[in-house]
């Protein structure tokens, strides 16, 4: 069996380190975005929580008198407040 030159070895080693600095600095980012994506997300939900007491969806809905075959429409919808309050009332197209 022939020795495998130091200079392969130093350079497979660079690669292997490469590699794994890349890795770990991708997986931290990703971990970071996924952090402050739920934290997007918790905040909203409590911004939600509190337009649903002065907004009243519910009753909003409810004055629609939506019927089987009703087809809403959300103009100028903005985030979509109401689109996800309808849509699990309103049949899908």
């Amino acid at each position: 069996m022939k020795p495998v030159p130091d200079a392969k070895v130093r350079s497979a080693y660079r690669v292997r380190i490469t590699l794994f600095v890349i890795g770990t600095l991708l997986l931290i980012f990703l971990l970071s975005a996924t952090y402050r994506g739920l934290a997007t997300l918790n905040a909203l939900d409590q911004i939600e929580g509190g337009r649903d007491v002065w907004q009243r969806p519910g009753d909003v809905i409810q004055a629609l008198a939506l019927k089987d075959g009703d087809v809403v429409v959300d103009l100028g919808s903005g985030a979509g407040y109401f689109v996800l309050k309808l849509s699990p009332i309103a049949p899908r197209e």
